[in-house]
């Protein structure tokens, strides 16, 4: 077996570990530090919830519209990358273990990173069930306008 081969097998092998024991533990201690019934504040997870979405709902629907996709698969987009997910919990609680944040910002942080992933999910279930594409594929025409040749113009007057 060549080197490259083992290595190969080596890191796969090392993969599958990661995701059945370092991952699921990771989570579980994330979990154990949330204290819903001291530091959860449904005010706060209201107003960081909605104003996080509306931004990045906004912004991504925005820049997916002006690469040129249709609304309907700008709005799948937008929705799909409003999810926080595991890079959302992680950061929060690299935020957390150096005392940026406190633990009721904390609890917010992870409680919208899950409840944006599951929206997310949800949301392209339901597109997928209704047999809808998430990406259709068709292009709206952006025309650019070709910048005014300055040189030109000043040669002309």
């Amino acid at each position: 077996m060549a080197d490259s081969e083992r290595l190969g097998e080596a890191i796969t092998t090392l993969n599958k570990v990661s995701f059945a024991v370092f991952i699921p533990v990771y989570f579980a201690v994330v979990g154990y530090k949330l204290d819903l019934s001291k530091t959860f504040s449904l005010t706060m997870l209201a107003v960081f919830l909605t104003l996080a979405c509306v931004v990045k709902l906004f912004s991504a629907g925005l820049g997916a519209r002006l690469a040129g996709f249709n609304l309907r698969d700008a709005s799948n987009l937008a929705i799909a990358l409003n999810a926080r997910g595991g890079p959302g919990i992680v950061l929060a609680s690299v935020a957390y273990d150096a005392r940026i944040i406190n633990a009721e910002f904390y609890t917010t942080l992870v409680l919208v990173a899950v409840l944006t992933s599951q929206a997310a999910g949800a949301w392209l279930e339901f597109v997928l069930r209704k047999e809808w594409p998430l990406l259709s594929g068709e292009a709206v025409s952006v025309v650019a306008k070709p910048a005014p040749d300055v040189a030109a113009e000043t040669l002309a007057a």
